[in-house]
């Protein structure tokens, strides 16, 4: 028997590892840094646990990034609808916590049906997807050829108040893995322009084959030594949004 805890309007199902709205069909099967991350504040009991407390998995290792961290708060609140902070809070100085409206060990009734048709919803979405596939597959002429891979390279330079230049760089492997990119090149750019000072000199990035991460690598070179540090941020929705403000404010992208 799965556990099933209330979050506001919305439940967690830690056996399925899946957060739905028990009233309307809108469900999500979490990805692995958002699972980690709402499963310890599930254990935690209402206790603030600090970004190093929620990356730690169950051989006790740091298992992703500071911002991976603030990135999973910030879309499990945008999911369930918490805009207010009032399920997922932010506890000043020692992290987050989180208000379970009602936990349970008890499946209901509604609930358990809910669960199954989106069970089923899934099954008959992924025998469509292999059906679609196959056919896909036999229509395609066998002589065809692969398309050659397309790299596009796009960079914005701008100076800070203290006279430093910083190159914000996209390597796009598509056309519309282009567009997608000019969006964030620009918004990265316009939250370093706005730092007061940072030894960041470059910053690359690239978006994944199917959309859904992008990889940011910030660098800054010295006589000696050469300083990076590498950000992974995914954003699963239909309407990624990966450098919202909220997020780029505690990721604190200056340093």
């Amino acid at each position: 028997m799965s556990s099933i805890y209330r979050l506001g309007q919305y439940c967690y199902d830690i056996g399925r590892g899946e957060l739905f709205h028990p009233e309307i069909d809108k469900f999500w099967h979490l990805p692995r840094v958002e699972k980690q991350v709402l499963e310890h504040l599930i254990a935690a009991q209402g206790s603030a646990l600090s970004k190093q407390q929620l990356r730690r998995d169950g051989d006790n290792q740091l298992a992703f990034s500071d911002s991976a961290a603030v990135k999973a708060i910030f879309t499990l609140r945008h999911f369930i609808d918490d805009d207010s902070h009032d399920v997922i809070q932010t506890i000043a100085t020692k992290g987050y916590s989180l208000a379970l409206t009602a936990p349970s060990t008890t499946i209901l009734p509604s609930t358990l049906s809910t669960i199954s048709q989106h069970s089923k919803r899934v099954a008959i979405g992924a025998a469509l997807l292999s059906c679609l596939v196959i056919l896909a597959y036999l229509l395609v002429p066998q002589s065809a050829q692969p398309a050659a891979a397309v790299e596009l390279r796009e960079e914005s330079q701008f100076i800070l108040d203290n006279g430093q230049q910083i190159k914000v760089i996209s390597v796009a492997n598509s056309n519309a893995n282009r567009i997608d990119l000019a969006a964030n090149r620009n918004k990265l750019a316009q939250q370093l322009a706005g730092c007061k000072s940072t030894s960041w000199q470059r910053a690359y990035m690239a978006l994944s084959h199917d959309g859904m991460v992008l990889n940011i690598t910030l660098l800054a070179d010295s006589e000696k030594t050469v300083k990076r540090r590498n950000i992974k941020i995914s954003d699963f929705r239909l309407n990624t949004d990966f450098l919202p403000s909220q997020w780029v404010t505690e990721a604190n992208l200056c340093e």
